[in-house]
């Protein structure tokens, strides 16, 4: 009874903490800890990639947007005065007769 008491302790701490069941010289545990550090790396520079491009995407939406106001504002309407505008309550079509 007391040995698979002892048994069970040991199999909860090596999967509480996993590393300490190898052998804590770095020999072993190095190459695990650079695989690991590498890959995060990379992941870094792909986070960093792709906000850069949402970056440009945004500029490019916002120069877009920017420039289809301004073909509004330049239609030749504006010129027309409001109050000859067909729609404008004060406009002929509006009239009751």
């Amino acid at each position: 009874m007391e040995k698979s008491t002892h048994q069970q302790q040991q199999q909860q701490t090596s999967v509480e903490f996993p590393l300490q069941s190898l052998q804590t010289s770095g020999s072993v545990c190095q190459p695990l800890i650079d695989d690991l550090l590498l890959h995060a790396e990379a992941q870094e520079a792909i986070i960093q990639n792709l906000a850069n491009l949402c970056d440009v995407a945004e500029a490019m939406c916002k120069a877009s947007d920017e420039g289809l106001k301004q073909s509004f504002f330049e239609l030749s309407i504006w010129g027309i005065p409001v109050a000859s505008w067909p729609l404008h309550p004060t406009s002929d079509l509006f009239e009751v007769e």
